[in-house]
Formats: structure tokens, C-alpha cells, sequence
């Protein structure tokens, strides 16, 4: 793959640890931040949606995320039933002190010493005899060749074609870019689409319902294109928004459809890796979360490959 990420130098016994009290000030992701957030998420070159700006910012009130720079580091940790964790850090120097500088902070804190999403590139570049490492797929990232998902060519997407075909028959349609007067449309059209999931005491489901309003409100700031799939009545079937993840990735934050005509969720695939820019290979359709559901979903789209998730703890 091209942009591969830097790898995270291995710290010889000559250097110095990294420096993070835990009295270290942070801030919390909010939209001020992406002047230094999304530089250091694109120029980290992780391989995973946690690294979005976007994503942090919509989903900062569920994770309680707080972000520091110290020594061009950047850190940013988030909470996780109850306890504090840090994501990988970003920046130029070694990432293996930048952990161990995490893992000290959180101890001061009262907490494990836990790095979640740490991306594969760097995971395989840790020494075995500071770092334990345990996989997490259900946070590895599905990853598609854009050209199959625009195409969806050849027998193994047979029945994908059959869906849109199923959808097609059912009248005219438009897939266009949300414009400032749909929201109140797109309201009804989300509400719609929480009673047929009974959203209503889901805690999860709620709150990705707030994330999904946030980045409605500010998708400008947070460089998201979302556009909605009609009917042949104007009526809003569907909804799908994603961007930039790195110069060879778009990712896909959000796709929601009412499955009252069949094919929508094809037809919101196939259309968003259409309208993904030239140039960009590789789109990032998130994690399945543990959810068998989802797992089969994104299985039946033949990923090209899954980007691994690692946690690191010290090693004993």
C-alpha cells in the first residue's frame, strides 16, 4: 500500500523517557482543536478511523477525550468504562517512549496502564520485552479497493447487483449532496429510521444519533461530504457521509437507509465510492464493533484487507 505510516522507532537505553505528569493540562477535542488535530492525525499516517478528526470531535462527549502536545507529541486520552486510556500518540519522535510516557501517566493517575487502537504499523515495530501486544479485531477497520466498491464487478458481487437491481426497478431516484435546507427533511428521515431500529433505550444507538447531528450541524469544520439518496417523491431513502482518512484513503462515517425499498444500503455503497475523488485507491468502511451483524455486512463487500487494531499494555 502506498503512504505507508512511519514506524515507530525502538528507544536504545541511552535516551531519556518521555515526560508526561499527570498533571499535564489537557484540552477537550472540540471543533477549536483541528488546527492541531487534524495535522497530526493525517501526518501520522495511521490506518485506522480513530484517527479522523471527525470522529473525535463528534464522539467527544461519549469518550470524555482530552488532548495534550508536549515535546511535538501529540497524546489524546479518553475514557473507557470508567477508566482513562490513551490512543497512540502522533508525531516525530520515538512513538515506543511516547507509550511508555502514557502508560506512566496513567499509573500517577490511578489507572492501568492501557494504549487502545494502536495501528499495526506500529504494534510490529514495539520490542516484545517492554510491550505486550493483544490483538482487537473488532476494532480493525475493513478496507476496500474503491474501484470494486464503485463497480462491484464479477461474480462475487452477484447478489449486490442484484439488490440494485431490485432497487432500481422500484422507480426514479437521486443521490445528491446535502444542501443547507435538508435538515429538516434528513430530521424526519432519521427519526424514521430509529423506529425501525427501536433506538429509544439504546444507549449506543442514542448517542451515535447526537454524533450524527453534530457532524450534520458542522460538516465544513470537519471536512465531511454527505449526500442523501432520494426517491422518485423527493423522500429521503438514505444517508451516507465520510472524507479524507490520508492522501490514499476516504473513509465512510455514517450510512443509514430506510429498508422499505430494497437496495438502499447497496445503492448508498455503491454511490459514496463513485463520488470518492480520483486518485484515492482505498476506502475505510470502519469496524464491525463485535457485532455479528455487522461483520457479515462488511465480509459480504470482500474487503481487500482488514487494517489491524492492537492494545498495548507494559510487558511483565
Amino acid at each position: 500500500m502506498s503512504g505507508a505510516p512511519p514506524v515507530a522507532s525502538h528507544a536504545s537505553s541511552a535516551q531519556a523517557p518521555l515526560r508526561l505528569p499527570a498533571s499535564t493540562p489537557f484540552t477537550p477535542v472540540d471543533l477549536a482543536s483541528r488546527a492541531v488535530l487534524e495535522p497530526a492525525f493525517r501526518g501520522s499516517g495511521y490506518r485506522l478511523c480513530e484517527y479522523s478528526f471527525a470522529t473525535q470531535v463528534c464522539w467527544h462527549d461519549f469518550n470524555d477525550s482530552h488532548w495534550t502536545r508536549v515535546d511535538g507529541m501529540v497524546y489524546l486520552r479518553y475514557r473507557e468504562a470508567g477508566a482513562e486510556r490513551f490512543i497512540c500518540p502522533m508525531g516525530p519522535g520515538d512513538v515506543a517512549l511516547a507509550i511508555e510516557a502514557c502508560f506512566r501517566h496513567l499509573s500517577d493517575r490511578g489507572h492501568p496502564p492501557v494504549v487502545r487502537f494502536v495501528p499495526d504499523a506500529v504494534a510490529s515495530s514495539l520490542d516484545p520485552a517492554r510491550f505486550r501486544l493483544a490483538p482487537d479485531p473488532d476494532n480493525d477497520d475493513y478496507v476496500y479497493a474503491v474501484r470494486d466498491m464503485a463497480q462491484l464487478a464479477g461474480r462475487k458481487y452477484a447478489k449486490k447487483r442484484n439488490h440494485i437491481a431490485q432497487f432500481l426497478r422500484g422507480g426514479a431516484w437521486s443521490f445528491d449532496p446535502v444542501a443547507p435546507g435538508d435538515r429538516p427533511a434528513i430530521d424526519a428521515f432519521l427519526e424514521a429510521w430509529c423506529r425501525d431500529r427501536e433506538c429509544t433505550g439504546d444507549p449506543a444507538l442514542d448517542y451515535e444519533m447526537r454524533a450524527l447531528a453534530l457532524c450534520l450541524d458542522h460538516l465544513d469544520v470537519l471536512g465531511i461530504t454527505a449526500w442523501l439518496l432520494r426517491g422518485a417523491d423527493g423522500r429521503i431513502l438514505g444517508l451516507t457521509a465520510g472524507a479524507p482518512l490520508l492522501d490514499d484513503t476516504w473513509v465512510v462515517h455514517y450510512e443509514k437507509g430506510l429498508t422499505e425499498r430494497p437496495g438502499v444500503y447497496q445503492m448508498l455503497a455503491r454511490e459514496f465510492a463513485r463520488r470518492v475523488p480520483p486518485g484515492i485507491p482505498w476506502l475505510d468502511r470502519e469496524q464491525d464493533m463485535g457485532s455479528e451483524n455487522l461483520r457479515q455486512a462488511k465480509e459480504s463487500y470482500q474487503p481487500s484487507h482488514r487494517e489491524r487494531a492492537w492494545t498495548v499494555t507494559p510487558a511483565p
